[in-house]
């Protein structure tokens, strides 16, 4: 069988159409041998682009952490709240606890810090610290409300 394709091969011959298409082929390949170092800008641009996304990546995965830890801090406060029991072992108060009417008129309190600073100005029995207003600063806790709250009843006490 070899041997007559060996004998017949010499008389085949290409297209024209499929040898122009090979040499198209070939001269871009050898174009795109060359462009690499025409475009060195190109790749420092998008090397940028890329260490600047990996940055971003970062700190998205870094506050996505930061989120999951919160989740599962106010999954175990609802699993503990929820727990059978829980409020049955509570001890018999006279007076209801202090809620959201405790906070004293005023200005509205929007953050931790401003709950901290309204504490130390309006509390006789408390003395805070510098440290406490800086990492007042940095909290997330998201009901400042109930930080001033906290406060005024540790104050009362």
């Amino acid at each position: 069988c070899t041997a007559v394709f060996n004998a017949a091969s010499f008389r085949f011959s290409e297209p024209q159409e499929i040898t122009d298409f090979r040499r198209l082929a070939d001269r871009e390949e050898r174009q795109s041998a060359r462009q690499p170092a025409a475009d060195a800008a190109d790749v420092d641009k998008l090397l940028h682009d890329l260490y600047d996304m990996e940055e971003r990546l970062k700190t998205a995965q870094a506050d996505n952490d930061a989120l999951r830890e919160q989740v599962k801090r106010h999954e175990e406060n609802i699993a503990a709240l929820t727990s059978p029991g829980m409020w049955d072992a509570a001890p018999a108060v006279d007076e209801p606890a202090p809620g959201p009417e405790a906070v004293e008129e005023g200005e509205p309190v929007v953050t931790v810090a401003a709950a901290v600073r309204r504490a130390a100005e309006e509390n006789d029995h408390l003395t805070f610290l510098q440290s406490a207003f800086s990492s007042a600063e940095d909290s997330p806790f998201r009901h400042p409300e109930r930080a001033l709250q906290a406060l005024q009843a540790i104050n009362e006490v």
